[in-house]
């Protein structure tokens, strides 16, 4: 078993274990007493970290840990149409957080790659930067030796020093003068 459905494998188990642990309190404290919130715990970590579908599964089996708890504890209500309206209540409810959940959980990952991406966009652009023949603040030309070996290691993948700067040490000291 691979390390991520290994780690997956234990989440649906720790929400399970949640479930019975909750369902348990639940039914010990009796139908009286809500435990609606609680149960949203279990469907949020599933939904975090292994998504929509498993949140919704887990928002079920919520569902159904929160009936059979009311129902084992006493509650009965006065028609199957009641009974029915809460549980998809209940039901409707913990799929909203699920969806919720992995909906929030995708656009922060999203964001993350974005962020790596734009990084990674901004370093290679410095990098073509410091390839351009003039200078972009005093337009004065580069050192064509020093603009060739930039040249060849750009197109070879690495760069020639760690200062991809296109500025030419004039331009570069004098900003480095004004932001001290």
């Amino acid at each position: 078993m691979t390390p991520l459905r290994e780690r997956k494998g234990l989440i649906v188990l720790g929400c399970l274990l949640l479930l019975v642990v909750f369902g348990w309190i639940d039914y010990a404290t009796g139908y009286e007493m809500g435990f609606f919130v609680f149960y949203s715990l279990p469907v949020g970590l599933a939904a975090w970290h292994l998504g929509r579908r498993p949140g919704i599964l887990i928002a079920l089996a919520s569902s159904l840990t929160w009936w059979c708890a009311d129902r084992l504890a006493g509650q009965r209500y006065s028609s199957t149409l009641m009974l029915c309206w809460n549980s998809a209540v209940h039901f409707g409810s913990f799929i909203i957080n699920a969806i919720t959940i992995a909906k929030i959980k995708a656009s922060l990952d999203q964001r993350h790659q974005l962020e790596k991406d734009l990084l990674e966009t901004r370093r290679k652009l410095a990098q073509a930067a410091a390839l351009l023949p003039v200078c972009p603040e005093c337009r004065k030309p580069h050192d064509p030796a020093s603009l060739h070996q930039k040249a060849h290691a750009y197109l070879d993948g690495k760069p020639a020093s760690s200062d991809n700067d296109a500025r030419c040490d004039a331009c570069r000291g004098n900003s480095s003068a004004n932001s001290s």
